[in-house]
Parts: C-alpha cells; sequence; structure tokens
C-alpha cells in the first residue's frame, strides 16, 4: 500500500533508540541460565523427538531459540536469571509452530509434551 493510502496510522514514534535495542540484546545475553534450567529445555526437546504426537520433533536451534526466548522473557520481567517457570512461558509460542501438524493447533500435545518432563 502506498503511504498516501494508509488511514488511522501516523508516523509512528519509536519507543527506543537502535543504541538502546543493541543495549537490550546485549543484556538478554548476560541473563544467567542454571544448568538445571538447561537440562530441563534439553529434555523439553528430547521429549519432543520421542512422543508419536509429532513428526520430527524440536531441533537444536529449536532449542537454542527457546533459550533466547526465556532469557528476554526473564529480562523483561526484571530478572537476571531464567526460571523453569520462563521457559514453559515461551515454550508454546516458540516452539508450538515447529510441533503442530497442518491443520492441527496441537495444544493438547504441547501441554502433554510439558507435564511429561519434570520441572527442576
Amino acid at each position: 500500500m502506498l503511504r498516501s493510502e494508509r488511514r488511522g496510522v501516523e508516523d509512528p514514534t519509536p519507543c527506543a533508540t537502535s543504541d538502546r535495542l543493541r543495549l537490550w540484546q546485549a543484556a538478554v545475553d548476560e541473563v544467567y541460565v542454571s544448568e538445571a534450567v538447561v537440562d530441563y529445555l534439553l529434555a523439553l526437546v528430547r521429549r519432543s523427538r520421542e512422543m508419536g504426537e509429532f513428526p520430527l520433533g524440536l531441533s537444536p536451534r529449536a532449542g537454542l531459540a527457546l533459550l533466547r526466548a526465556a532469557r528476554a522473557w526473564a529480562f523483561l520481567h526484571g530478572r537476571d536469571s531464567v526460571w523453569p517457570d520462563d521457559v514453559r512461558e515461551v515454550f508454546a509460542p516458540v516452539a508450538g509452530h515447529r510441533l503442530r501438524q497442518a491443520g492441527d493447533d496441537g495444544n493438547a500435545a504441547l501441554e502433554t509434551l510439558l507435564e511429561s518432563v519434570a520441572v527442576p
């Protein structure tokens, strides 16, 4: 759509500068993740491959995306370390589309996966 055709959208005001965004990204990288939380995350990835509900399960790259999202979630909530609940909160938004089959929302299977791995 051409700019002149847009309605109801004024020039947006940036909520942060590019320098501020880089600082936030660096801060997310510094959020601590304990071995127990990493083990929990890896157990979820492994379990996704073992369950019959998912054709392929989660890849190592999906595990890394889950870790990064959990760090960002903790940062956005003002904490300097990741809790297992952070992993659970971001699990469906990060991993759900990787596990769902076409035409299936997959929420029940995702919940089953989360419940099948012990939370540290």
